[in-house]
């Protein structure tokens, strides 16, 4: 027994007093849910920034370090989102950076060690532990450099032993 709405043929509607404040009202109301979702909005974002730029922060960070030189960095895994899994899969890069570069250091200094090594052993005779003729030869000819390049004199003595092996037989190689 309500009248609910009107239909005009003529496409001219009249609202009647309380439908202009029903419309009023949904104004009101949109306007309202309007303003709070914007406000919601607006504080969620810049909460959720926040978070955001912190934990990009802490990766900022690692890698600036990282630059720097100190491979092994940790940065903190929150949550299970994109960051979360971008931060962990970081620490398992830097975790096996830092062991591979160890690797790589301890084997640089083997072959350093080596390389030390085989060289003493190209300039040492293996019996006597005395320098050989390759260290002579290296050493004359560093020493003939600076005489020439400092225009100073050079003399070189050499003596020689007849039949030496007689002595080393004779008397053992530690007295020869």
């Amino acid at each position: 027994g309500r009248v609910v709405a009107y239909v005009s043929p003529e496409g001219v509607i009249t609202p009647s007093k309380q439908e202009l404040q029903y419309l009023q009202a949904m104004r009101e109301a949109l306007l309202a849910g309007v303003t709070g979702a914007a406000a919601l909005a607006l504080v969620l974002g810049v909460l959720l920034s926040r978070g955001m730029s912190r934990k990009l922060s802490h990766l900022t960070t690692a890698v600036r370090a990282m630059h720097g030189g100190s491979l092994l960095q940790r940065v903190p895994v929150e949550g299970r989102d994109e960051v979360a899994t971008l931060a962990s899969a970081f620490n398992d890069m830097s975790e096996k950076l830092a062991r591979t570069h160890e690797e790589l250091h301890a084997s640089h200094q083997t072959i350093l060690a080596q390389a030390e090594q085989m060289r003493e052993l190209s300039v040492r005779d293996a019996l006597t532990k005395l320098h050989n003729r390759r260290h002579f030869d290296e050493h004359a000819t560093t020493l003939f450099s600076h005489a020439v390049r400092h225009k100073r004199p050079l003399s070189v003595v050499i003596g020689d032993i007849d039949f030496f092996k007689r002595i080393n037989d004779q008397f053992s190689h530690a007295t020869g």
